[in-house]
């Protein structure tokens, strides 16, 4: 295979692309396509060696129309693994039994972990014929990557399209299982946090071999073997050196003082040797002499040690200069990845034409060509993501700090977090299916030109599911920088994402933290805003009285920054509280009020919204018809406005409106726009909430048994949401459903179930419902 065009014929052959060939050898597209033309008797003697490897494990297979894909994701061999004969000898062992296997690889940081697995997972690579998947779990970095996220990779690679991916993290756990049920494959989960954050990755067969390193020994997994790996023995760490130096003439004396040095400790190693290789001037006797200095050896050993920093220089100094302003001013982000337009928003300092996202793309490329930046696999939209390791951020963080002044380090990172904040309400545009109701503040904005963002429902899913670490990392790093205004759009934008999806513990997460840095900052206005959000949220959840002081700190926010538009929206959310407590005239009071403050400022969205709630108040207060009137109103002004969302959800108290008037065919009309309109959203409680508004006026014409099951499918979309204030009210009425049908024993569970939620959610004025509609004998 030295000729020219022999590598070509090898590979098609093997029906491989160059992507394919590539991927398998851990080289890149490029050099495979070199290769091609100018014959592997160019390439070195390891790019060789995989090469002839990979050819040889992939004979022609039979090409069917329903071909499983065969996931080849594990990294590269270690270059210059060394030692480990013995744990190496029970992974074999492990292998060669029966059954599945689940093994962890434990030790301390630079041990080696991951080195081991990966030596282990190419030497069985014959016994696991049906593939191999990888991730790196990140559980070192103190921010460890999600399970859902991780199985939603593994569903990728194992042929599963991006829409067919469930959405729970139990569902994808399900799947993952069915579909490795049988197959022969080899699953490394590198740099564990811990065990819960491994158990749903877990095979349930027994024809796979996991392998899980962690710096935690995961005494809580039933693992079949334990590894603990300790430091190499002083033979295994001088073969180490003297490989990682390229058989550098060094004496054997020398030699064995420097990894004594080191503790044996196979990345102090690496760092040793990598002195002597990027400084050919440097001799080993100096080496040896600089780290036995006990005050500077942890100073030559560190990762951003001079010695480190010289070997990546050679690269960054050989780029051009927009390279090598990219590549320092993305290390400022504090994002685990971001996509190529970051490039491009960093860039962007108004003194050149702005770069465009083709630009961008190509920088990024050549930087992962120069092993400053590692490609990521497409996102859920298909776009490129990239991530530094932590040492060459660390590297690029430091020419920023000598290249750039803290003006232009600053702006540069406040234009990406813009870039972010720009497409978070885009999408969220798109989510709601309409616009949305206040952008905030003054915080800046960012875009690249002639990219609108994601416009449709599904592809703003894909692009929050895609973006969303980065955007949690963005509202922590504008707070680092003290950006309040960034700080408070972002929470907001982003907000919207994590609500739709029930992210709660993200939701409420950021806020705080926001609501803390505004407070910090003296910012009235983001404060009352916060305020007034977090208020929101702790009403959603019922909980009363964290709600009303928080609305109540709203507020009062505005003695300082006279913003009565916070005071509108903190009163409008005290209406809500008191609507879902009974306390209807006060609902109506604070609507009311709510509602001359909007209007007096003009805002339409305000006034549609007060609309509601006051159509909403005078229904239950036993008016439905001057409830309709008001809904009517919110409909109205929610259509105007191109508020898909907004709209449906007015209609569909516009039709529980008519349902109390009798008018039935009026209220199926508007219930079935508004359920029409809910499932262009993302809005489940709003379906939900529709389905059982079908089941009502079902029930009410007479069709029991389509009332009955409009019902139950409400109620169990309600459950799946947690939504137990949903819930409750839904089962109240298939409650009494049940009931008309003649199913007392289904009846009086479902009814009990409500009254359990009213006295969990201390909605005392709401347990007489369920038992009043039950059976004198059945009541307890």
């Amino acid at each position: 295979m030295n000729s020219m065009g022999a590598l070509r014929e090898a590979r098609e052959r093997a029906l491989l692309t160059q992507e394919e060939l590539a991927a398998i050898t851990g080289l890149s597209v490029r050099t495979v396509r070199n290769l091609e033309i100018k014959g592997v008797d160019k390439a070195r003697p390891d790019t060789r060696r995989r090469l002839l490897e990979a050819l040889e494990r992939s004979p022609a297979p039979e090409v069917t129309p329903a071909m499983t894909p065969v996931p080849w994701q594990l990294p590269p061999a270690p270059a210059h693994f060394t030692g480990r004969l013995e744990q190496l000898s029970k992974l074999r062992a492990e292998s060669a039994r029966p059954g599945g296997h689940l093994v962890t690889i434990s030790g301390q940081g630079g041990v080696g972990k991951t080195a081991l697995a990966l030596e282990a997972g190419h030497c069985l690579q014959t016994c696991y014929p049906d593939g191999q998947l990888y991730s790196d779990l990140r559980g070192a970095q103190g921010k460890p990557i999600e399970s859902d996220e991780v199985l939603g990779h593994f569903l990728r690679g194992l042929g599963v399209r991006g829409q067919d991916i469930p959405r729970s993290e139990a569902e994808k756990s399900g799947l993952f299982r069915s579909l490795v049920a049988g197959r022969r494959l080899l699953l490394v989960l590198d740099n564990a946090a811990d065990e819960p954050q491994v158990r749903p990755l877990l095979p349930g067969g027994t024809t796979c071999l996991v392998l899980v390193t962690s710096r935690s020994r995961l005494a809580g997994l039933d693992a079949n073997e334990r590894i603990v790996l300790g430091v190499l023995s002083a033979g295994e760490a001088v073969e180490l050196f003297l490989k990682a130096t390229r058989q550098r003439e060094v004496g054997a004396a020398v030699t064995a003082a420097i990894v004594d040095c080191c503790d044996r400790l196979p990345l102090a190693v690496h760092i040793a040797s990598a002195r002597l290789v990027v400084r050919p001037d440097l001799a080993p006797s100096t080496l040896e002499t600089m780290l036995r200095d006990e005050r500077r050896r942890l100073s030559e050993l560190s990762v951003g040690d001079l010695a480190i920093r010289s070997s990546f220089l050679l690269s960054y100094n050989a780029m051009p200069e927009a390279h090598s302003a990219a590549f320092r001013r993305l290390a400022t982000l504090t994002t685990p990845d971001f996509p190529a337009w970051t490039i491009a928003a960093m860039l962007d300092d108004g003194t050149r034409r702005k770069p465009d996202l083709a630009a961008a793309c190509r920088i990024a490329e050549e930087l992962v060509d120069a092993h400053l930046l590692t490609k990521l696999t497409p996102d859920e939209t298909g776009q490129e993501r990239y991530r530094f390791h932590d040492l060459i951020r660390l590297f690029g963080r430091e020419r920023s700090a000598i290249e750039d002044t803290p003006a232009e380090a600053g702006q540069a990172v406040r234009r990406a977090l813009a870039g972010w904040l720009t497409l978070a309400e885009r999408a969220g545009e798109a989510l709601l299916a309409g616009p949305a109701a206040t952008r905030p503040g003054n915080a800046p904005r960012w875009s690249l030109a002639n990219r609108p963002g994601p416009g449709t429902r599904s592809g703003a899913q894909h692009w929050f599911d895609a973006e969303r670490n980065a955007l949690v990392s963005a509202v922590y790093q504008a707070i680092d920088i003290d950006d309040i205004e960034l700080v408070w759009a972002l929470t907001e934008a982003i907000g919207i994402f994590f609500q739709l999806c029930s992210l709660w513990n993200e939701w409420i997460a950021t806020h705080q933290a926001a609501l803390l840095a505004a407070r910090k900052a003296g910012h009235s206005r983001a404060t009352g805003y916060l305020h007034c959000s977090i208020g929101h949220y702790h009403a959603h959840r019922v909980d009363h009285r964290a709600a009303a002081e928080h609305y109540t700190a709203a507020i009062e926010s505005t003695r300082d920054n006279g913003d009565r538009t916070i005071e509108a929206h903190a009163r409008q959310g005290m209406s809500y509280l008191h609507r879902i407590r009974g306390q209807y005239g006060l609902s109506l009071r604070e609507a009311e009020f709510a509602q001359h403050i909007f209007s007096a400022q003009g805002n339409g969205h305000g006034v549609a919204l007060t609309e509601l709630g006051i159509g909403i108040a005078k229904t239950q207060l036993g008016n439905p018809r001057a409830g309709c009137v008001h809904l009517t109103a919110a409909t109205a002004m929610f259509v105007t406005a191109e508020d898909l969302r907004a709209s449906a959800h007015s209609r569909l108290y516009f039709a529980g409106c008519l349902l109390e008037l009798g008018e039935h065919e009026r209220a199926l009309a508007e219930a079935n726009r508004a359920l029409t309109a809910l499932r262009l959203t993302p809005d489940r409680d709003g379906q939900a909430a529709g389905w059982g508004m079908l089941g009502r006026i079902a029930l009410a014409e007479g069709r029991r048994e389509d009332g009955l099951e409009s019902l139950a499918h409400a109620v169990r979309m309600s459950t799946e949401r947690k939504n137990e204030l949903l819930e409750g009210e839904l089962s109240v009425h298939l409650g009494e459903a049940y009931l008309a049908s003649g199913h007392d024993s289904l009846a009086e569970k479902t009814l009990h179930r409500a009254a359990a939620i009213w006295q969990k959610l201390d909605l005392v004025h709401r347990t007489a419902a369920p038992a009043a509609v039950l059976p004198d004998a059945r009541r307890s």
